[in-house]
């Protein structure tokens, strides 16, 4: 019993992390995925509750690893937010992709809500500008900001997630020469 407190207890303090990033090749283009875990701390859940609207931001970008510094190639910018509705007990869920007209639902479900802020599929990465595909090696990178605010109103914090990497290009095979 002890056993089982202690590791609930230490799951509980484990910072929120992307997982189970995957892209797919489209005709023009890649379509990526990601799912976020431990997102919903203490902090997160009471000021949800409190009908505070809490913001995920996404980060999805294609770089093309160089030396030390690579190049972005392309991005995109996805906002998840939530706010509860107390009297009507409904959360009203909105999901914007870089900045354009969001996308809008309400549940009453606790569970749909957590999937909504939580889970993104079908991310379409486009092709470069002039429509060639990415080159090879490169490598989709995603991260996600659960909050930000300010410590002692002058100094700025922001949780994060590290960055989560995959290849776009599975590596060749050697063939044992």
């Amino acid at each position: 019993m002890l056993l089982l407190l202690v590791a609930s207890v230490a799951r509980a303090d484990e910072p929120a992390r992307l997982a189970d990033l995957r892209a797919a090749p489209l005709e023009s283009g890649w379509e990526a995925q990601v799912r976020l875990e431990g997102a919903f701390q203490d902090e997160i859940v009471e000021k949800i509750e409190s009908g505070l609207a809490v913001t995920f931001r996404y980060i999805f970008e294609v770089v093309r690893p160089r030396g030390l510094v690579g190049s972005t190639l392309s991005r995109r910018q996805i906002e998840v937010t939530v706010e509860h509705d107390s009297l009507t007990r409904q959360y009203r869920l909105t999901r914007t992709l870089d900045g354009e007209s969001p996308q809008t639902t309400a549940t009453d479900k606790e569970e749909e809500m957590r999937r909504w802020m939580t889970e993104l599929q079908r991310v379409r990465l486009p092709a470069l500008q002039d429509g060639t595909p990415f080159p090879a090696g490169a490598v989709l990178r995603a991260r996600c900001r659960l909050s930000s605010g300010f410590v002692l109103v002058f100094f700025p914090y922001a949780q994060e997630t590290p960055w989560l990497r995959v290849p776009l290009y599975p590596p060749e095979p050697s063939n044992g020469n």
